[in-house]
């Protein structure tokens, strides 16, 4: 481990993200590498003036110690907590093959030596476990855009991987994973529509028709003029689960609230649950919505919403009256004001409108 006090890195950084990954209030950086480990600056906060120096900012380099540096050569990465335990973890996407036969060979079940996908569980220890295969995301996934979000709103965040370079030859199917409860990943993409064959960049999800579910947005096409390729819109048809939407809007914190880290109680037929969630733009080389759209499962009641603020540090309790609806929610403020939300339907040709299939039922709990 090294301490610096600038974070003057020269390296191929092929992506990174913003990770308070030990719940100081502070956030830490995660950098993704191409051709080289990945690194992982955890932030000490203010260094005192001395005589000679000014105060400044200090971070420590922590990657190894920490427990992600398992790939060698890697592109989009993001932070988010997949199993809802209040502590964020990293997905990390490989980006390393020869032949596209690499991808291929992965997806009948057949060795490949390409870089593979890796997701690190934050064990809230300052540490993270690989837990890829345990969780099925053991895979070459070749990716360049990708993004995270909750199709079918049961509040366990899938996600949505862009694939390819610049390649003629990668011209492979673009690719879907469904957070099965927090335990695995189910790769739909194929049973909902999702598998466009180009190149995938920027993708988004978002309620882009105000009908509380998310739809997905991606960028395709690739580097060179004949490998030009139309952008998707894929609808979201609904699956019957409950949500809530939330605007941030700080005072002492930034005014977009990003870093806040948010926790719904919420209460249905299932019992009481937790769901967590980080006001951030989700995945790298793709950009969210800063509005929360936060899936609620068969949840019909919200009990409570808190906030922990960036920078101010301030907690924040707040009551909604209903779900299925959109809240602003100002720092400092204990009522949240209601947001009223213009539904409207997307015009498409019926033979070429693109949507979504229905999501298969969620596993039952073991």
């Amino acid at each position: 481990m090294s301490r610096v006090n600038r974070l003057g890195v020269v390296a191929f950084v092929k992506g990174s993200t913003a990770i308070d990954y030990d719940n100081d209030g502070r956030p830490d950086l995660f950098l993704s590498v191409q051709d080289g480990r990945s690194l992982l600056f955890h932030n000490d906060g203010p260094k005192p003036a001395t005589a000679t120096e000014k105060a400044r900012w200090g971070f420590t380099e922590v990657a190894e110690a920490a427990g992600v540096t398992g790939q060698r050569s890697t592109f989009p990465c993001w932070s988010f907590d997949y199993d809802n335990d209040g502590f964020e973890d990293l997905f990390v996407a490989g980006y390393r093959i020869r032949t596209v036969g690499e991808v291929v060979a992965d997806m009948l079940g057949m060795p490949s030596p390409a870089e593979r996908a890796r997701l690190y569980r934050n064990r809230g220890n300052g540490t993270f476990e690989d837990v890829s295969k345990a969780v099925g995301l053991d895979r070459v996934l070749h990716a360049m855009g990708s993004n995270f979000g909750d199709l079918d709103n049961d509040g366990w965040l899938d996600f949505y991987i862009g694939t390819g370079d610049p390649n003629f030859d990668t011209l492979i199917p673009n690719r879907m994973f469904r957070n099965d409860g927090g335990r695995r990943f189910q790769d739909v993409t194929t049973s909902c529509g999702f598998g466009t064959l180009q190149k995938g960049h920027a993708v988004a999800f978002a309620d882009l028709d105000d009908d509380g579910d998310q739809d997905v947005y991606q960028d395709l096409g690739g580097a060179y003029h004949g490998d030009q390729y139309p952008n998707v819109l894929l609808e979201n048809p609904g699956h019957g689960n409950h949500w809530i939407k939330l605007r941030l809007e700080g005072r002492q914190a930034n005014r977009s609230g990003i870093g806040a880290r948010i926790r719904v109680r919420c209460r249905g037929p299932e019992g009481e649950r937790v769901i967590h969630r980080t006001c951030n733009t989700g995945g790298s080389f793709g950009a969210n919505p800063l509005r929360l759209e936060i899936g609620l499962g068969k949840a019909t009641e919200v009990s409570s919403i808190e906030i922990d603020w960036p920078g101010s540090r301030t907690r924040q309790t707040v009551k909604v009256a209903k779900v299925d609806a959109a809240y602003l929610v100002r720092e400092g403020e204990d009522a949240a004001q209601v947001i009223e939300l213009r539904r409207f339907g997307f015009a498409r040709a019926p033979a070429t409108g693109e949507h979504i299939h229905p999501l298969p039922a969620r596993s039952p709990q073991r």
